[in-house]
């Protein structure tokens, strides 16, 4: 008589092996026992009655999902890194716009000063920086935003129990 090395999920009664931490139905999460050896059901050489059938497969009840599966949670992870990265560039963005559109005003000023007067050079020169200022300002704080779902995205992921090391590992590098 052969023995086997499974034991049920405590949560879904779904047969794992006995040193598994993770059940392949539920994805529960759970320590690894001591290997019991379970003896083996013996064949039975009769052919099953209808009987026995039907309750086999009255107590057969789908699993029912109570947590996400690996690649929901690897789309739902990339995803959100995208939005995070997609608001950090948009700061970014925001700080260069600021940059450009005020050296353009301090520019168009200078130009204009050097046919006019020269007090008009420093007046075009201070309107060029409080144009630039307020926008960088505010492109430093959208992307700061962006960094701070970024980091908070790495706790969720590093915390998650439902993410195997290697899963982690993908997922970060994203």
């Amino acid at each position: 008589m052969s023995s086997t090395t499974t034991r049920p999920c405590p949560k879904c009664g779904t047969e794992v092996p006995a040193d598994a931490t993770r059940c392949k139905q539920c994805f529960a999460k759970f320590e690894p026992t001591a290997i019991k050896q379970r003896p083996s059901v013996p064949i039975d050489p009769a052919p099953p009655s209808l009987e026995r059938t039907a309750l086999a497969t009255a107590n057969k009840l789908p699993p029912t999902p109570s947590t996400p599966t690996q690649s929901s949670l690897t789309t739902r992870y990339t995803d959100a890194y995208l939005v995070a990265r997609t608001i950090n560039g948009l700061g970014e963005g925001i700080k260069v716009i600021g940059f450009v559109l005020g050296g353009l005003i301090a520019l168009a000023g200078l130009v204009a000063a050097s046919n006019l007067s020269g007090a008009l050079s420093l007046g075009s020169l201070l309107l060029g920086a409080v144009v630039a200022l307020p926008l960088y300002v505010l492109g430093v704080l959208v992307s700061a935003q962006g960094q701070i779902l970024k980091a908070t995205l790495d706790t969720a992921v590093n915390s998650s129990p439902l993410l195997s090391h290697d899963e982690i590992r993908h997922i970060l590098t994203l």
